[in-house]
């Protein structure tokens, strides 16, 4: 025999069932290592940055910081090509650190990003080539999905 429940429960179970079979969200994160031995330059500037490639893949939202660099920086960039190499720019980020924005993005940035071909590089009045690059690789998956503690606490 099936035990009687309250209208609560059977609010909370139509309400787990919902959000069970609705899509979750998830968001790519990327990061990056800045110094100068990988833009080939004795600098000893370093930086991070955290790119975060939402779930429609349109566009990425991006904290870029570094500090030390001997030059004065003279423009910034998101890059392509293979680690080592210098490649086409893919755009351009505005002055200064910390570089927080959002980027957006088309299958072709997409396709580079996932693939690990996409740096960031500074370039500076002593460096023109740039002066700390870092490449861009897969961080993890942020997922927004159903957080089962949340389930637990409506049946306590």
């Amino acid at each position: 025999m099936l035990k009687s429940r309250s209208p609560l429960n059977w609010a909370g179970l139509t309400l787990l069932l919902l959000a069970l079979t609705m899509p979750a969200s998830a968001a790519t994160i990327y990061t990056a290592v800045l110094d100068g031995p990988t833009a080939n330059t004795p600098s000893p500037a370093t930086g991070t940055a955290t790119l975060t490639l939402n779930d429609a893949e349109t566009e990425v939202r991006y904290e870029i910081q570094f500090s030390e660099l001997v030059g004065i920086e003279q423009m910034s960039h998101f890059h392509a090509s293979l680690r080592g190499m210098d490649g086409p720019i893919l755009t351009t980020l505005a002055v200064g650190s910390p570089k927080v924005g959002t980027w957006e993005v088309g299958p072709y940035e997409v396709g580079e990003l996932q693939a690990g071909r996409v740096y960031i590089n500074v370039h500076t009045d002593l460096y023109a080539v740039g002066e700390i690059r870092g490449n861009v690789v897969f961080s993890s998956v942020a997922n927004e999905a159903v957080a089962w503690s949340a389930v637990k606490a409506l049946y306590r």
